[in-house]
């Protein structure tokens, strides 16, 4: 293991192993070594587990895993980036400090002191056995259709409003998350991100959060388009600017889908300053120095944004090379002498268009389609 006393979990310091509340909840009462017993496959991204006699062991087949391994994620286009160590930092900031319900997770090693995560084979204990449906199958939408990139998150926030009898509690779940991975870089947020489960017959309620991971931080990774929040949502000045929403976007948000005032105020209130504990835990996480530095820079200049105080980009860059600038061009706040050249290009106004021109760019708009959505409750 690449770090001493510190619990692979829950990040605690003090323990040279699993500490036991991760015993008690991840390993189900059961001590686990934290270093595999089985070589692991390069050209796995993940792999089913079975924890026997406190060691991870590779399944067989017609055996029951009890827990899922995973070290690296792919891409469309085949490429591999190891997100392990990641994920479970992120998660952990996420239920630790944000009190945001997550799926059971921690880290293992294998022998060459790689990070794997690891999580409960099931989904999560707490909707373990529940039937459970993702937002992008209740909309009856797949990947593969050119509506799914258009779907806005009031359209989400409409659906769970649907389904969920006591919606403003999931709404209120349904919006801090998206704050989170704003602050958190999480820009694989979809609509395969939000899933709905049935506890009880007839309450519907999102199942705890399974994916959360600073993608800013992934060299490499080409990140999505961010989601809009709604087709007719009116920017702030701030927005239009960077390219990044700030905290009375958020605030205009939260009141189309029907939250209340003083409730958002509250919720927002955390990610405006972030505690110290993020960063503790942040250093005290299995990743390297480097991306421990960086992964603060990341979330810093978002709390920035989320305040409208952001920095040009140089102030982020002055320390790194030019490929490593690089990764910064989609922030959308500009280096100064970028700015300056834009400014002066914005001064040289286009000649006005001839009578045939302005009629060709005024084409009538085709109306957008209507959603039609799959059988709600049809689980």
């Amino acid at each position: 293991m690449t770090t001493k006393n510190i619990c692979p979990a829950t990040l605690a310091s003090g323990y040279d192993g699993y500490s036991p509340i991760a015993i008690k909840y991840l390993f189900s009462g059961h001590k686990a070594n934290p270093v595999i017993t089985f070589p692991w496959a390069e050209e796995r991204d993940s792999m089913p587990a079975l924890l026997v006699r406190g060691s991870m062991r590779l399944c067989r087949k017609q055996q029951a895993p009890s827990h899922r391994l995973e070290r690296t994620m792919s891409t469309a286009d085949g490429k591999r980036f190891p997100i392990a160590a990641n994920k479970h930092l992120t998660m952990q900031i996420a239920s630790q400090i944000y009190s945001i319900q997550t799926a059971l997770n921690g880290l293992c090693f294998t022998q060459n002191n790689e990070p794997l995560y690891v999580t409960q084979y099931s989904q999560a204990r707490v909707y373990q056995g529940k039937r459970t449906k993702d937002i992008a199958s209740i909309m009856d939408i797949s990947e593969e259709q050119p509506l799914y990139d258009s779907i806005t998150w009031l359209e989400v926030a409409s659906v769970i409003k649907q389904i969920a009898p006591a919606w403003p509690v999931a709404l209120e779940r349904f919006f801090v998350m998206l704050v989170f991975n704003y602050i958190f870089c999480n820009e694989s947020c979809d609509l395969h991100s939000f899933s709905i489960y049935e506890p009880h017959p007839g309450d519907y309620q999102l199942v705890p959060a399974r994916d959360f991971i600073n993608s800013a931080i992934i060299r490499g990774l080409n990140n999505s388009q961010p989601r809009e929040f709604s087709p007719d949502f009116k920017k702030s000045g701030f927005y239009v600017e960077t390219g990044h929403p700030c905290i009375e976007d958020f605030k205009l948000f939260a009141s189309m889908i029907g939250l209340r005032e003083e409730r958002v105020t509250r919720l927002l209130k955390s990610f405006t300053e972030l505690p110290v504990s993020v960063y503790l835990l942040i250093d005290y996480s299995f990743l390297s120095d480097k991306e421990k530095e960086e992964y603060k820079r990341q979330i810093d200049y978002r709390v920035q944004l989320l305040n409208g105080t952001y920095r040009p980009i140089e102030a982020l860059t002055e320390t790194l090379s030019e490929d490593e600038e690089l990764q910064f061009e989609d922030y959308g706040v500009l280096p100064q002498e970028q700015a300056e050249e834009i400014d002066t290009q914005s001064q040289e106004l286009p000649e006005e268009p001839t009578q045939d021109e302005s009629k060709e760019d005024s084409e009538p708009e085709t109306e957008s389609s209507s959603l039609t959505y799959g059988s709600l409750f049809d689980f």
